[in-house]
């Protein structure tokens, strides 16, 4: 896999850069996780892993590549201040991911235990 960053955008007011990139997997073959592909950018760009977010990633439909947008933070902490819970989830280690979507199912069980069960 070859990871190419077509575009960088400083975002100065928030303190980021929207970073596009395209992934070419050589030959057909699997769609790279979120989480790999995060690791390829942090590593190519040598940017803080903990600061860098897939946002985006898609297929192109009869090729053998990947396009994807990403945010790139300074720090993991300004990154978990401005992005959603859904983009710093999907972003996590597989084993890691599974951990928080099982604690977010029970926090959404209690919740609804404690308003009375349905809706």
């Amino acid at each position: 896999m070859k990871l190419e960053i077509s575009k960088a955008l400083d975002k100065k007011l928030i303190g980021r850069k929207d970073v596009e990139f395209t992934i070419d997997l050589g030959k057909p073959g699997k769609t790279p996780t979120v989480a790999e592909a995060r690791k390829l950018l942090a590593a190519k760009a040598a940017f803080d892993l903990g600061g860098t977010l897939v946002v985006k990633m898609g297929h192109i439909t009869g090729t053998n590549l990947v396009r994807g947008v990403a945010h790139v933070y300074p720090s993991e902490e300004a990154a978990k201040k401005w992005e959603p819970n859904h983009v710093l989830t999907s972003n996590l280690d597989p084993e890691a991911k599974k951990q928080a979507l099982e604690q977010l199912k029970k926090q959404r069980m209690e919740a609804k235990a404690a308003r009375g069960g349905k809706k």
